[in-house]
This record gives structure tokens, C-alpha cells and sequence, in this order.
């Protein structure tokens, strides 16, 4: 009779391989080890995907290896988007990292980091997005997970054809954005934003189409704009979030010290990431400078401060449809920042 429950056991687990073979819950090894996975979003070729594998072995060495974690870097396991938070939710997978505007078709508040001219600086955002932190860790919560960390890549600066200094220099410029707050916003500046496919957006520069692409200095690099158009100014548009989290019942799951070793490793990789990441965009523009073919500008602040004060009422808009969470995000950062 063992030997027929055993074979019964072992069909039950082939079958259910089979029919769901993304299912990954925490597994225990025979030695007691326990196994999550994670997925990532940036591709294992990526600066960011570094200090995922330093959570990845800190966490192993400092558990004695009784917890460990396997990588999955582009979206490695499948779930993007919305899906990367909802997997984690249904404890498909333990943890993921994302981008985490992707989520917030379910949880609003994430698209704060949309707003246009919400931070000045990437200085005044890590400070932003401490004071944050904990409303996002309340509305995870409701979907069953736990912010792990948060973080995020350095603000967006503006590439064009000719000079964008000052605030009239908008009117009539075609740019090229992705975010939805930032396009209503440059239309109530006088641009017009333009939202054609990434692969045309550098020949469209080239050959006039459009006038201009808000980037990262790093995505400007990768693509070579610097051989397309000659002038970047740093207008603070917004700077793309990115959060880490964890199934809540799996983490409780686990043993208090080894939760204790989870949180401080996470508390030391976003310190590494904000420090090199989003504060460290100072080895970009050294790069984009050294190619001798991009002129930088810093706008006038007044321009600045004149853009930002039209930005507010996108802001406002984004409020209302999100409802009072939306409006405590504001007054937190208006709060922090003292704006």
C-alpha cells in the first residue's frame, strides 16, 4: 500500500507540473532549503540586474543558504506588466522587480512617477520616494505583497534639433514622450507631444518628423542620438520608478531572523542602487560629453519653475481620478519637499 501511495503522489506531481508549469511556490530542498524565485525586468546584460544578483548571494550567505533565489532576468518566467505584480499576488512566483508605473492600472498610486516636474531634482525624488514608501507598502498590502525596495533610474533629460532653454522654446515643438501625464502637460506648454514607435523616433529626428525626445542620458547612448541631433537640456520631466516586492505570506512564512536578513539586505541594495544608479547619471553625461558631439544646457530656473506650476494642474487631474490617495501622495511630497 506505501509503495502504491507513493507512485499515486509522484503521478499527482508530474501532471501538475504539466498543467501548470508556472507555478512556483516556495519549495523546501531536502536539506531544509527554502526557494524563491524572482523575476527581473532588466535583462541580465543590464547595470541594474548587478545588485540583484548581490540580493541574490547576500541573502544566500548570510541564511547559512537556507534561503535561496533564483533569477530571472527579462522577464525571464513571463509575467510583464501588470502580470509581474499579479503573479506575485497569487504567489505564482515569491518576488519580482518591475517598473512600477506597469502597475498602476491596478494600484493607481504608482503613477506618480508619471508626473510631470513632481521632482526637481533626482535629489528631492530619493527623498520623494522615501517619504512614499510607506503609502505604496499600504496599497500592496491590499494585493497580499510587501515592498521590498525602491528605487529607480535618473530623471529624463530633453534631446532636440535646436536649443530648448527657454519656456517659449516649447511652442510648437514636436516631441516625442511616452508617459501620459508629461504629453498633456507639453500641450498646455505649447508643444506637441508626438508618440511614434521607439525603432522611427531617431530617424524621425533626423530628418525633422519630429524636433525632439525626452530620454535618459543612458538610452540617448544606446541608441547614438548623439549622431542625430547635437543639444540635451535638463528639463525635469519625471524619472522612471522601480520597485521590488515580495508575496507577503511568503515572506511571513519565514523564519523571523531570516526575514530580518531579507529586509536589511534590501535596505542595503536600494542604498546601492539610489547611490549608483539614480544619483551615480554623472558617468553618463561624462560619456555623452566625451563623444564631442552633444552641447548640454541647463534651463533658467524661473522656466523651470514656470513649467512646473502648469504641470501642477496635471497633477491635480491625476489626483481626481485616483481618489484620496492620490491626493495624500501630493501633500506627502509637497510636505517633504516643502514646494
Amino acid at each position: 500500500m506505501k509503495q502504491k501511495g507513493f507512485w499515486f503522489l509522484a503521478a499527482i506531481t508530474v501532471i501538475t507540473s504539466l498543467i501548470f508549469p508556472n507555478v512556483a511556490l516556495s519549495q523546501k530542498s531536502p536539506a531544509g532549503e527554502i526557494r524563491w524565485r524572482m523575476q527581473v525586468s532588466h535583462p541580465a546584460t543590464a547595470l541594474m540586474f548587478e545588485y540583484f544578483k548581490k540580493f541574490q548571494s547576500e541573502i544566500a550567505k548570510r541564511s547559512g543558504t537556507r534561503l535561496k533565489i533564483d533569477l530571472h532576468p527579462g522577464y525571464g518566467l513571463g509575467y510583464k506588466e501588470a502580470d509581474s505584480l499579479l503573479a506575485v499576488k497569487d504567489g505564482l512566483i515569491e518576488t519580482s522587480n518591475d517598473y512600477s508605473s506597469h502597475w498602476a492600472g491596478l494600484i493607481p498610486i504608482f503613477g506618480a512617477g508619471n508626473l510631470p516636474f513632481f521632482y526637481k531634482s533626482d535629489e528631492d525624488r530619493v527623498k520623494g520616494l522615501s517619504a512614499l514608501a510607506p503609502l505604496y507598502d499600504r496599497e500592496l498590502r491590499k494585493f497580499g505583497c510587501k515592498l521590498l525596495m525602491l528605487e529607480g533610474l535618473p530623471m529624463v533629460y530633453l534631446f532636440s534639433r535646436t536649443p530648448v532653454v527657454k519656456f517659449e522654446d516649447f511652442k510648437g515643438k514636436k516631441i516625442r514622450v511616452s508617459a501620459k501625464p508629461v504629453m498633456t502637460a507639453l500641450t498646455k506648454m505649447g508643444a506637441s507631444p508626438q508618440t511614434i514607435a521607439l525603432s522611427e523616433a531617431i530617424t524621425a529626428m533626423q530628418t525633422g518628423v519630429i524636433d525632439g525626445q525626452i530620454w535618459s542620458i543612458r538610452a540617448g547612448l544606446t541608441y547614438k542620438i548623439q549622431d542625430v541631433v547635437h543639444y540635451v537640456s535638463a528639463w525635469p520631466f519625471y524619472g522612471v520608478e522601480s520597485a521590488t516586492i515580495v508575496n507577503e505570506a511568503a515572506f511571513n512564512k519565514l523564519s523571523p531572523d531570516l526575514q530580518k536578513i531579507v529586509e536589511n539586505v534590501s535596505k542595503e541594495v536600494e542604498r546601492d542602487l539610489i547611490k549608483n544608479v539614480m544619483l551615480g547619471e554623472g558617468r553618463d553625461i561624462e560619456e555623452m560629453k566625451a563623444t564631442g558631439k552633444m552641447k548640454f544646457f541647463q534651463p533658467d530656473k524661473d522656466a523651470i519653475e514656470k513649467a512646473r506650476n502648469i504641470a501642477k494642474s496635471v497633477w491635480e487631474e491625476w489626483a481626481k481620478s485616483v481618489g484620496p490617495v492620490g491626493r495624500e501622495t501630493i501633500q506627502v511630497i509637497e510636505k517633504t519637499l516643502a514646494q
